[in-house]
């Protein structure tokens, strides 16, 4: 089963018993036994206060902001001086504040981390060349779902895209705060 089918089925039985907590989550879990592939652990975008312990399905809650991170130490400084308001001359206020909520989500969701550990390279998610943009560029105040070492499905309204890794790398690549 694919993560589109996955995150679909999961949706459907959400919206037919939304009044059970309990099970919502027995669903969602067999839809991700059915065939999906999983290679590490993946978190909902809206955590509950309860974890299944389903590598395939890990559940938890956002840190607060000033928490400990496993990010890398660079990753971190570029974040802070996109916190602090900093912006590149050539790029249009508006699209840049998107980007930068984009870019400080992944990290304050701990998207980001979990990107990391399966994987994903800084640039893949902070970074864009000329011929590839990373994730928090390609966001556009979307909401992220799921990801998985490969992708990232995320929703628009009530639709669902798709971004997925660029298996290469992305050679030359800037990050965000580098522009």
């Amino acid at each position: 089963m694919s993560l589109i089918a996955a995150v679909g089925e999961w949706e459907a039985r959400q919206q037919a018993d939304e009044t059970r907590p309990e099970t919502l989550v027995k669903h969602a879990k067999q839809a991700f036994h059915r065939g999906a592939s999983c290679s590490g652990p993946m978190k909902h975008a809206e955590p509950q206060n309860s974890a299944i312990s389903n590598p395939c399905f890990t559940v938890s809650s956002p840190r607060a902001r000033n928490s400990e991170t496993s990010l890398p130490a660079s990753v971190v400084d570029g974040l802070g001086k996109l916190r602090s308001g900093w912006r590149p001359s050539s790029v249009d206020p508006k699209l840049w504040r998107v980007i930068v909520a984009d870019a400080l989500r992944l990290s304050d969701d701990e998207w980001g981390e979990q990107a990391l550990a399966l994987g994903w390279s800084v640039s893949d998610l902070w970074g864009l060349n000329d011929r590839r943009q990373g994730l928090a560029i390609w966001l556009d105040g979307r909401r992220t779902v799921l990801l998985d070492e490969r992708s990232v499905i995320v929703a628009d309204g009530d639709r669902r895209c798709q971004f997925n890794r660029c298996r290469h790398g992305m050679p030359g690549a800037k990050m965000l705060w580098e522009i």
